[in-house]
């Protein structure tokens, strides 16, 4: 019976002051061990913290695609830049003259007065459209243009204006093709560029647009 009484204090010893005590029949307490709450408590903190740290994630991950899926809304949804018309040049028609509006002076269906055809010849088959041929004040010069169709290639109508040009002693400036709608066009200069005229053929339908304008002294 000692012995008995012996062990039960030596155990009431061993876990005194951890938790709380319940009464002992053989005197002391006896502990309640509280393990299976204190199990819990640390197994709903381990939880807990990763389950935070994840939900912190996809709240970044939520923002991260809704900032995306505006940004391609706002790409898809936005509305196309309107072109201007006079942005983008048409291609004039055959029966359309590449000449500014007529002067005073113009002539519409045959040569102005004045007009230097020795140094700008028409073709034999031309139809004149409109000329000009208006003096530059203060100066002897002329300010000449011309607007015709001929059934002439536009090689052949490069070569009947060549050919006078250069022979009066203009040069002809290297080729500058800056209008695609045009099957030629060359450029002419005299006087150390003084005197200046450029022309242009449209080649519509097989038939051929001439349009030449610029400056030549009154006397070539």
């Amino acid at each position: 019976m000692r012995g008995r009484r012996a062990g039960v204090k030596r155990f009431c010893r061993h876990h005194r002051g951890v938790g709380s005590t319940l009464p002992c029949r053989y005197g002391g307490g006896v502990i309640a061990q509280p393990h299976t709450a204190r199990g819990r408590g640390t197994r709903r903190t381990a939880v807990t913290r990763p389950v935070r740290a994840l939900a912190a994630i996809l709240v970044g991950v939520a923002a991260l695609a809704g900032c995306t899926s505006q940004v391609r809304s706002s790409s898809s949804s936005a509305a196309p830049v309107p072109v201007s018309p006079s942005a983008v040049d048409p291609s004039p028609n055959p029966t359309e003259t590449l000449l500014p509006e007529s002067t005073s002076s113009s002539a519409v269906g045959a040569l102005a007065a004045g007009f230097p055809v020795d140094l700008l010849p028409v073709p034999p088959d031309a139809d004149i459209l409109v000329s000009a041929a208006d003096p530059i004040p203060g100066s002897t010069d002329l300010q000449v243009s011309l607007n015709l169709r001929t059934s002439l290639t536009p090689a052949q109508v490069l070569a009947l204006y060549r050919t006078p040009l250069t022979a009066a002693g203009f040069v002809e400036a290297p080729a500058d093709q800056t209008n695609a709608a045009l099957a030629a066009q060359a450029t002419f200069t005299r006087s150390n560029g003084d005197e200046i005229l450029v022309l242009g053929v449209l080649d519509r339908d097989g038939i051929r647009t001439l349009t030449l304008g610029g400056r030549v002294h009154a006397s070539s």
